[in-house]
């Protein structure tokens, strides 16, 4: 069922008594809304309320509601309330998601109030993927290449060197297995992050899930990084999402874990000598996997005085000023260039994140129908993943199943 039909049919039995903001015309405004799933992580907390703060202290009169919505629910709440003119002023998106939402023409057009802004000659050229029919619909908050957290003392405890190569990891992974301590952290559970699991070996060593037009998960190479996927998973701790591996990995319990840049607020926050004994190196592929992460978008159903206030919050996000808090906050590169320039230079984790980013390939299939539906590719390859680390299935049945699967629900051509 395309996303809009299945949204309208919800909306009429919704009552979102003061869930968002409906066009206001020229009406005085006295708060506007912002929608996200990170109000409560660590570093994206402390530069959501910052933001938050630092706005209403600019805006006499107005406050900022932040709206916290779980990650597993927000796709699905955000297209319902969007549909149902209910959804927040100001909505933070998963980027992967932007061209499904913005054929359905959900949000508006920011084309002219870029244009007054120095954002295009100062945000990377990923910023150019906010745009749909040639028209600027969102700001890019981030964008990041994945990287290999390693606990120091634990591979030099089992006289292991930092694996540099995907074989050696995974050797790693199983030698370090040992006395209740994991060798890896990893998503074991069904959550939307679990494909990723198989995307970064696959983007890595440049096994594509699309090859000459036509899905390539049957292919010998898949088939054969599927299997070393459910392999590793023997190595992690079962039935985890992504924060508990992050937590698990933070606390000591597991001593590899591939993931993105944002970990670093986590990991500030453990006991000294945690703090001091992990690293983070790139990632033991050719290539670097990478991702847009979020983005900032204006319903398109929001207008006048409430549309104004909206833009402000996202260009407020996107000053100098903001963009170095972000830097210093979350501890990944933010998009204005040069942002945090002086915390990247001193901070070898952090330099290394940048240096990364820079060259990083998207995990998401450049195929524009794939990106345009991509809810449905990652259902569609997140459930064969679960099916691997938690079945005993033939990988070879689960990959021809969800190779059918695509082909069926998200035909190419």
């Amino acid at each position: 069922m395309k996303w809009r039909a299945f949204a309208v049919l919800v909306a009429a039995a919704l009552a979102f008594a003061g869930c968002g903001s409906s066009p206001s015309g020229g009406a005085a405004v006295s708060k506007i809304t912002f929608s996200t799933w990170q109000s409560q992580e660590p570093g994206y907390k402390e530069f959501w309320t910052a933001a938050k703060q630092k706005f209403e202290a600019d805006h006499s009169g107005v406050t900022v509601d932040i709206q916290q919505i779980a990650f597993a629910d927000y796709q699905q709440t955000i297209t319902t309330r969007l549909a149902a003119n209910q959804a927040a002023d100001v909505i933070q998106l998963p980027s992967r998601y932007f061209p499904a939402f913005a054929d359905q023409k959900f949000f508006a057009s920011l084309d002219s109030q870029i244009a007054a802004t120095d954002i295009a000659a100062n945000w990377p050229a990923a910023q150019n993927l906010m745009k749909w029919n040639g028209e600027y619909e969102g700001v890019l908050v981030q964008n990041y290449g994945y990287v290999m957290y390693y606990n120091k003392t634990m591979l030099d405890a089992a006289g292991i060197a930092v694996p540099t190569t995907w074989d050696q990891f995974m050797a790693a992974a199983k030698t370090l297995t040992k006395g209740g301590v994991y060798g890896v952290a990893m998503d074991t559970k069904q959550d939307p992050n679990i494909v990723l699991e198989l995307s970064w070996p696959a983007t890595g060593q440049g096994v594509p899930y699309i090859k000459d037009g036509k899905y390539n998960v049957t292919s010998s190479d898949m088939v054969k990084l599927a299997g070393q996927v459910r392999e590793l998973s023997k190595y992690a701790p079962a039935g985890i999402s992504s924060e508990q591996k992050r937590q698990y990995f933070v606390d000591g319990k597991a001593a590899l874990m591939f993931d993105g840049p944002f970990v670093g607020a986590l990991i500030k926050k453990a006991p000294e000598a945690t703090q001091q004994a992990i690293k983070v190196a790139a990632m033991p592929f050719p290539a670097a996997p990478g991702a847009l992460s979020s983005s900032l978008h204006i319903p398109a159903s929001l207008t006048g005085k409430a549309k104004d206030l909206a833009w402000d919050f996202i260009k407020m996000v996107s000053t100098p000023e903001m963009q170095d808090a972000f830097v210093k906050n979350v501890g990944t590169p933010a998009p204005r260039k040069g942002a945090g320039a002086d915390q990247m230079a001193t901070n070898p984790n952090r330099k290394i994140v940048s240096e990364t980013t820079a060259v990083a390939v998207d995990v998401i299939p450049s195929e524009p129908k794939v990106r345009l539906q991509y809810a449905t590719f990652t259902d569609a390859a997140g459930n064969a993943v679960s099916e691997l680390l938690s079945t005993d299935k033939p990988v070879a049945d689960i990959m021809a199943s969800l190779q059918s699967t695509l082909e069926s629900k998200l035909p190419l051509k």
